[in-house]
């Protein structure tokens, strides 16, 4: 199948988002749902929008940017036209209301899927898709404010606040559900004529802009300070807006100091090296290694601990069933005849459901619930990094026990050279033609050779064990290497900046330092009162089957606060202890991420350095074999010492097992090269991982730190 071009690509992507944002919600779409409907791998999300709250912003982008264009040409014509002391009010409310009608109202414009997306926003609140919306419309909110502000200079800033609030409110009311006035007139009016409904709503609306002023009972806001409120006019369309994202102090370059392709980095790289054995290898290893199931064992247990700490949002009910029988003795109270004081036995039943609830104000427990969400993300971002860990540690030994059977080879066939060497020399010396000297050389080199056999037999044994245990099978020690396959062309890099999202351990870190901040949110809320409330209700009887019974029915309800006064500055102690943990979750996430450049710069300036190096190498090799089988000749024509001949045999030695161990670095530099760009992240999530929630990046998000109590 040809590939597609990179237009078409990322419309693939922003078409089959637009349908899971608007099918299942922001939270609920998942990146893994939406590549799987669009047809790509997560690397291309990646490569054009880089993160999920990237996407959803680009999604609304292409269907909001349009309509925003529209409105602000017809404002901009509205002003040419009109008195510059004093706008006509009609026109900008029409300017306003006509362009979102009419794409509500298209298909072939997506307005529909426009609108579902807007409900899913209205019914996912949060401050990641304010922030998204408010980019959208802050600005165009802003324009039309400030000219409403021209059309009824009249108005106190505060009051065009709340009339242009209604009208955000009234439009988004007629958009959602169109048919609702033909139902309740009975037909008498048609929602069906687009022109008639822009009619009627723009003098409803130019009237209560119109409409005079009620008097108030709060403080006017000063006529000085009228263009800064008209500022906020942009929050009244979008809410509250996010705290501001902290990033890295690293700053990515825009391309790498070493020249590359800026392609997307290959996913299966392991499979470029030809070797369908090593494929395997690395499959086998994914499903059996031990310290990856233990990894998986801990990711799900920090999957539970968040589960645990989402749990303290809700009340808690508990069932109570209690039964007891007691004897009462009423000393002072004797009757005639009796043998003793009077006494009563009699049964207690009760059944009751008593619920818990703390009423999370300050958001105490919504941030530590955040908290241990982002701990469990940044364990399964751990797992990731362990499984391209271990992928590389595969593909690394496979090549090491490799090199270790090229160098045995090499080891034997010399052995056997030098042993060939010694016989001959040992003959003529028996014949009296050579020296003491040289059968003493020749027979040390013999056994030296002998000896580094012997090496590098241990080498590949251990290699051979090595490579068993991490792919969780019995280390016997039979398992074969296969070739060290030539390397051609460059590795595709991407670009700098968006390593940031390809890595897994930059990941893990960065949720790290989400949940350190949202910790120090925990701390500061410790300092503020508690509310909980209580309830209960049930039956109480003396007999058993009276609880069945309404008449025996018993309830409470209850509420109350505490404060915390003083605990001899533990709550201050631990707000300060989180803020410096955060600090160091902050340093050490800026460290990874300079590390993670330092990696990937070096790899791509090593590739030409070890190339080069190979290619210098295989020249010597090629003339130090040339050299022995010269010295070789000449020393049995007699016209070379024995030493020289030595000397050759040594160097061609050296020079073919020096290429061999180059070439075997090559691929160890081009593995690690794969692991720093992050190459194969996608593949390496399971089917079953969680999707990345939509939580904001925030170095310090929480309540406001100066609204405590004292400690």
């Amino acid at each position: 199948m040809p590939k597609l071009p990179d237009t078409d690509t990322k419309t693939l992507i922003l078409d089959a988002a637009e349908q899971a944002f608007a099918d299942l919600g922001f939270d609920a779409a998942s990146l893994r749902h939406i590549i799987s409907v669009a047809g790509v791998n997560l690397a291309a999300v990646h490569y054009h929008f880089g993160s999920k709250e990237a996407l959803i912003q680009a999604v609304f982008a292409r269907r909001i940017g349009p309509l925003n264009e529209e409105r602000l040409q017809l404002l901009d014509g509205v002003i040419s036209r009109g008195d510059q002391k004093r706008l006509p009010v009609e026109p900008i409310i029409e300017a306003l209301i006509r362009p979102a009608l009419k794409l509500a109202r298209d298909p072939q414009q997506g307005g529909p899927d426009v609108m579902r997306l807007f409900g899913r926003m209205i019914a996912e609140p949060s401050d990641e898709l304010q922030a998204i919306i408010n980019s959208q419309f802050g600005d165009v909110a802003k324009r039309f404010g400030e000219a409403l502000a021209k059309a009824c200079p009249e108005l106190p800033p505060h009051i065009l606040m709340w009339r242009f609030h209604f009208m955000i409110g009234t439009m988004g009311h007629v958009m959602a559900d169109p048919t609702k006035i033909s139902t309740f007139t009975g037909g008498m009016c048609d929602p069906s004529d687009t022109e008639e409904v822009v009619r009627q709503m723009t003098v409803f609306l130019a009237a209560g802009f119109r409409a005079p002023v009620v008097a108030s009972k709060k403080k006017q806001i000063p006529a000085s300070a009228k263009m800064a409120v008209l500022g906020l006019l942009a929050v009244l369309a979008t809410a509250c807006s996010s705290p501001k994202v902290s990033e890295s102090s690293v700053v990515a370059p825009e391309l790498w100091s070493t020249s590359t392709a800026s392609a997307e980095p290959k996913k299966e790289w392991w499979r470029e090296f030809g070797d369908s054995n090593l494929v395997h290898m690395v499959e086998t290893a994914l499903l059996e290694n031990f310290d990856l199931k233990a990894m998986k064992a801990r990711v799900e247990a920090a999957r539970e601990q968040s589960r645990m700490a989402g749990a303290a949002r809700l009340p808690t009910v508990d069932a109570r069933f209690g039964s007891s029988r007691q004897q009462q003795v009423f000393v002072g109270l004797p009757i005639p005849g009796a043998a003793g004081p009077l006494k009563t036995r009699y049964n207690t039943h009760q059944f009751n459901l008593v619920a818990n609830w703390e009423l999370d104000i300050w958001g105490r427990v919504n941030s530590g619930n955040k908290a241990a969400l982002a701990d469990y993300l940044a364990a399964t971002d751990d797992l990731q990094g362990a499984r391209l860990s271990l992928i590389g540690q595969i593909v690394r030994s496979w090549f090491r026990l490799t090199e270790s059977e090229r160098q045995l080879e090499l080891a034997r066939r010399t052995a056997d050279n030098f042993e060939t060497t010694r016989a001959k020399v040992q003959e003529r010396y028996e014949q009296g033609i050579r020296s003491p000297l040289e059968l003493r050389l020749a027979k040390s080199n013999a056994s030296s050779a002998r000896a580094l056999v012997a090496l590098r037999e241990a080498e590949v044994n251990d290699a051979r064990r090595q490579l068993q245990a991490l792919a969780g099978k019995y280390p016997d020690g039979t398992l074969t290497g296969g070739v060290l396959p030539d390397l051609s062309g460059e590795v595709p890099a991407g670009l700098p900046s968006e390593l940031l999202q390809r890595r897994p351990d930059l990941l893990a870190a960065r949720w790290r330092l989400e949940a350190a901040g949202y910790r120090v949110a925990e701390a500061k809320a410790s300092l503020l009162p508690r509310l909980s409330l209580t309830a209960s209700g049930g039956r109480t009887s003396n007999e058993l089957e009276d609880l069945l019974e309404n008449n025996f029915s018993i309830w409470s309800i209850a509420a109350n606060a505490a404060q915390p006064i003083f605990q001899g500055g533990r709550l201050r102690a631990n707000v300060r202890l989180n803020k410096a943990l955060t600090k160091a979750e902050a340093a050490e996430y800026d460290s990874a991420v300079l590390n993670a450049f330092r990696e990937v710069e070096t790899a791509l300036a090593n590739e030409a350095i070890l190339q080069r190096r190979e290619r210098e190498l295989a020249d010597t090799s090629r003339e130090a074999n040339a050299a022995e089988t010269l010295a070789q000749q000449r020393y049995e024509a007699g016209l070379e010492p024995f030493t020289t001949l030595l000397e050759t045999q040594r160097r061609a030695l050296e020079a073919e097992s020096q290429l061999i161990a180059v070439r075997r670095v090559r691929l160890d530099n081009r593995i690690a090269l794969h692991l720093a760009l992050g190459g194969g992240f996608d593949l390496a999530r399971s089917p079953a991982s969680t999707p990345t929630p939509n939580l904001t990046l925030n170095r310090n998000p929480g309540p406001n730190p100066d609204r405590t109590a004292a400690d």
